[in-house]
């Protein structure tokens, strides 16, 4: 799961819309916000010509529905990759130990619902580091989520990597979370 404007990491995706070709594994897509800030960026996400049959999954930060984000937008990602579904991921402690983070989660469930009744494919939710609670699943299906990933409890800690990125030395805040998606999916 990637993307960028760096033949790197055009060559990753493209490998990987290759392999789940080949193997018939669906292939979700890192997230697609930096098409719209780096836009040589869209070029990593137009996979569908290298996995034409395979189920291939957009992605975009529900956050980002207060950041500039709309229907729009989602369509726009959904329409690059050639998805057949797009994921909202939720990742409220990456975003708050990240230096560049948005952290505005307010006002998400009418946003959210907005874009799962208007989006041409099914919109899934995702936690990419804590899980999905149940509270988290009932307001998804009252949103018109239909489906749910529940992998993201454990596995990589999104706040130590954030606690690696940080510029000084001083900022522990994602070392002091680093275990906290294990412990609180």
């Amino acid at each position: 799961m990637t993307g960028g404007d760096h033949e790197l990491i055009r060559t990753i995706n493209r490998n990987l819309a290759i392999a789940a070709e080949q193997t018939g594994v669906a292939l979700a897509v890192g997230s697609q916000r930096v098409m719209f800030t780096q836009p040589g960026a869209r070029v990593s996400f137009e996979l569908r010509e290298y996995a034409p049959t395979t189920v291939l999954c957009g992605n975009v930060g529900a956050v980002q529905l207060n950041y500039g984000f709309d229907v729009a937008k989602c369509q726009e990602a959904v329409d690059c990759l050639g998805a057949d579904a797009l994921y909202l991921h939720l990742n409220p402690l990456q975003e708050a130990v990240q230096p560049e983070g948005d952290t505005d989660f307010s006002g998400l469930t009418a946003k959210i619902a907005q874009v799962t009744s208007q989006l041409s494919v099914p919109v899934m939710f995702k936690e990419v580091g804590c899980g999905l609670s149940p509270q988290d699943i009932e307001a998804g299906l009252k949103m018109g989520i239909k489906h749910f990933d529940l992998a993201g409890c454990g596995g990589t800690s999104w706040s130590r990597i954030e606690y690696h990125r940080a510029q000084n030395d001083t900022d522990d805040l994602g070392l002091k979370f680093q275990d906290w998606e294990s412990r609180h999916p």
